[in-house]
C-alpha cells in the first residue's frame, strides 16, 4: 500500500514538473498555415537580427518584395516593436484556426499585447 502512494506521488510531481516546464517555454504554435508563419515572425521578430527581419519581411509580408523602402519601413516596425517591447513571450493562444491565430504576448515589462496574424489566400488558391 505505501508503495502505491509512493508512486502516486511520484507520478504528480513528475506531471506537475511537465506541465511547469510547458509553461515556462509557453504555448506549442500548431502546424497550421497560420501558425507556421506566426513561427517564423516569432523567430525573426525575437532575433531582433536586421537581415533575418527583412528576409522574412520580404517573403511573408511586402506586397511588392522588390520595393526596397517598403521592405525596409516594414522590417523598421517589426524591430522597433522588438526594442521598445524589451522583447516578448509568447503567454497564451486566444484563437486557433488553419487560417488565423490570436496569442497574447507578454513584453519583458510585463505588458500583455495581442498579435492577431491572418492568412490570406492567394488569387489561384495556393495561400
Amino acid at each position: 500500500m505505501n508503495r502505491n502512494v509512493t508512486t502516486c506521488f511520484a507520478l504528480i510531481v513528475l506531471a506537475a514538473s511537465a506541465r511547469a516546464q510547458t509553461a515556462a517555454r509557453g504555448p506549442v504554435i500548431p502546424d497550421t498555415p497560420a501558425g507556421r508563419l506566426v513561427r517564423e515572425w516569432l523567430r525573426a521578430a525575437a532575433s531582433g537580427d536586421t537581415a533575418l527581419v527583412l528576409d522574412y519581411v520580404r517573403r511573408y509580408e511586402a506586397p511588392n518584395p522588390a520595393d526596397t523602402a517598403e521592405v525596409r519601413d516594414i522590417a523598421g516596425q517589426i524591430l522597433g516593436f522588438k526594442e521598445r517591447s524589451g522583447g516578448f513571450t509568447v503567454k497564451q493562444i486566444l484563437h486557433d484556426q488553419p487560417e488565423e491565430l490570436i496569442l497574447l504576448l507578454q513584453t519583458a515589462h510585463g505588458r500583455g499585447l495581442r498579435l492577431r496574424y491572418g492568412v490570406e489566400q492567394a488569387a489561384d488558391g495556393s495561400g
